[in-house]
């Protein structure tokens, strides 16, 4: 099979990075110790910085001070709980709906005032001016004009008009959410991550360049999961400084196996991997405290065990009538790592990880996979048309069609949660 499932991963000391792991409790701590000194104290140095320099011989690098801007944003909004609300739309009406309310954030007023909602440690005199909220704006503009282009597009050339869009829409998304970015021009231009057409894979992380891939992974932090009037939130910082860590490479057949809605047409093409687990979530009081009940599997299939473990660290798991029970206290809530997805419908899926310990934000995954077919598009055109044209294989094809008009109607849903407020599903009415 030449479009095999293939996910490999190698430790590097030398990777390109968002930010550097460091003891900011320490340095907080002799901060307020810096500020508690009479002013003749203070006099001797030049600020706190200085006087933790000199006092203690510690000095916290620019990637150090970006760690110290995630995990302020992150202990802010665990807080704050910043889940956005659910609204549901007419399945019937999906795109001109979604198109409207993303239409409806397109206004630099409107982006200044998310800009401090989605960031609590921007206060009211360092939010983003109107300057740099117009090219926000533009971002948001170009990107949904190129994705109603690309819904009319012939498939040939769609995955290049919807990459394009995708690119735009990060931009935005990273500015507004990311703590160590407040303009477009901090952004690097690189894309970050690079489709291996030898290996029929993307690789990230580690040694590859920091560009649009990486800032977008940063600026999703925040894991955070609707289901049933149950909302949970959990940082997955640790994830990210694993992808930093590591040369990652998921092949074009990994990152499909990822993805609820294609399940069915992905098992035609390859019945040996899937990734996607159905899962539910209910709560129950023990002791007085709360409790998450997650039930992973659907009786048939079930998920890598040791993987769950490690999701939930867990030491075991409970086997219930064929799926996996675990129970989290919320007071422990914050410390899992599952990869969770909502399909369409807000129906949950817990993902098997193809690299251990990575969590992958869900429109990041599609994020790789559209960039992936625009460069098999652009750069082997032979190879597209093979691909169309069922001489890899009629299942190969058909998974590919049903990816693309999957991303049109699914791409513009994800924007919305960060970008917004809001987080839509659609309901058949």
């Amino acid at each position: 099979m030449s479009y095999e499932w293939k996910a490999t991963f190698e430790k590097t000391n030398s990777g390109n990075r968002l930010f550097e792991v460091c003891d900011v409790a320490f340095f907080v701590n002799k901060t307020n110790e810096f500020k508690s000194l009479n002013k003749v104290e203070q006099g001797k140095y030049k600020g706190a910085a200085d006087y933790i320099r000199k006092t203690y011989n510690f000095e916290m690098s620019p990637l150090g001070k970006n760690y110290a801007l995630f995990k302020s944003e992150i202990d802010k909004q665990l807080v704050k709980h910043l889940i956005p609300n659910v609204i549901f739309i007419d399945y019937m009406l999906r795109e001109e709906a979604i198109f409207d309310l993303l239409a409806s954030f397109e206004d630099e007023k409107y982006i200044k005032e998310i800009y401090r909602q989605k960031k609590l440690t921007v206060s009211e005199k360092s939010g983003l001016n109107t300057e740099r909220a117009k090219t926000i704006v533009e971002c948001l503009k170009q990107g949904r004009s190129l994705l109603q282009t690309g819904q009319h597009t012939d498939i040939l050339t769609k995955p290049l008009i919807d990459f394009y869009a995708a690119t735009a829409y990060a931009y935005a998304i990273i500015v507004i959410n990311s703590p160590i970015h407040k303009s477009l021009d901090s952004l690097n231009q690189s894309h970050g991550h690079k489709y291996i057409p030898s290996k029929k894979s993307i690789d990230f992380g580690g040694t590859m360049p920091r560009g649009t891939f990486l800032d977008l992974v940063g600026a999703i932090f925040m894991s955070r999961v609707t289901y049933n009037g149950i909302e949970i939130q959990y940082p997955v910082i640790n994830s990210i400084e694993n992808l930093q860590n590591s040369n990652i490479s998921l092949s074009l057949s990994a990152l499909l196996s990822m993805i609820p809605e294609i399940q069915d047409d992905y098992q035609r093409f390859d019945n040996d991997h899937s990734c996607v687990h159905q899962l539910t979530i209910d709560t129950e009081t023990r002791n007085a405290k709360l409790e998450y009940n997650f039930y992973v599997g659907d009786g048939i299939k079930k998920p890598n065990y040791a993987k769950l473990k490690e999701a939930f660290f867990k030491s075991s798991i409970k086997e219930l009538q064929g799926s996996y029970k675990i129970t989290v206290d919320s007071n422990n809530i914050g410390n899992i790592i599952p990869t969770i997805y909502n399909d369409i419908h807000g129906n949950l899926w817990y993902i098997d990880s193809p690299i251990e310990g990575i969590v992958l934000p869900e429109i990041c995954i599609h994020f790789l996979i559209i960039s992936a077919l625009c460069s098999i598009m652009r750069y082997t055109p032979h190879e597209w048309s093979d691909i169309l044209s069922n001489k890899i294989s009629s299942a190969f094809s058909l998974l590919i069609n049903r990816y693309l008009k999957l991303f049109e109607k699914k791409f513009p849903m994800m924007i919305v949660p960060y970008v917004s407020n809001y987080s839509p599903i659609f309901k058949i009415k």
